[in-house]
C-alpha cells in the first residue's frame, strides 16, 4: 500500500477524556478520506475509558465503511485498557489488523 492510499491516526501518548474530542475530530477527517487506515498508538502510555470507547466507535465506523485498518505496533497500555474494559474481544489488535467481533 503506497503512502497516498493510507490514513493515519496517531493515538499520541495519552488518550483520556483530555484528550477525546481532539482525537475524535481527526478521527473524523480520516474516516471523511475514506482510505485504509493505519492507527499508531506505539507511543501510547495511557488510556482511560472514554479514550478505549473512542478508539471502539472508530474501529466499528471504519468497518462499516469497509476500511481496512493495520495497527503496526499497538501499544501495551492500549491493550491492557481493551482487556481491563472487556473491549478486547471486540477489537482484535494482536494481529496486525483489526476485525469487529460480530455476532450471529
Amino acid at each position: 500500500m503506497t503512502d497516498s492510499s493510507l490514513s493515519t491516526v496517531d493515538l499520541g501518548d495519552k488518550l483520556t477524556v483530555a484528550e477525546v474530542t481532539d482525537c475524535y475530530l481527526g478521527m473524523l477527517e480520516v474516516l471523511l478520506a475514506g482510505k485504509a487506515v493505519s492507527i499508531n498508538s506505539a507511543n501510547l502510555q495511557r488510556v482511560d475509558a472514554a479514550g478505549a470507547q473512542l478508539v471502539l466507535a472508530f474501529v466499528q465506523a471504519c468497518t462499516q465503511q469497509h476500511l481496512p485498518i493495520d495497527w503496526p505496533e499497538p501499544s501495551q497500555a492500549l491493550k491492557e485498557s481493551l482487556d481491563l474494559l472487556g473491549l478486547d474481544e471486540k477489537i482484535n489488535i494482536e494481529r496486525g489488523t483489526s476485525d469487529i467481533e460480530r455476532t450471529p
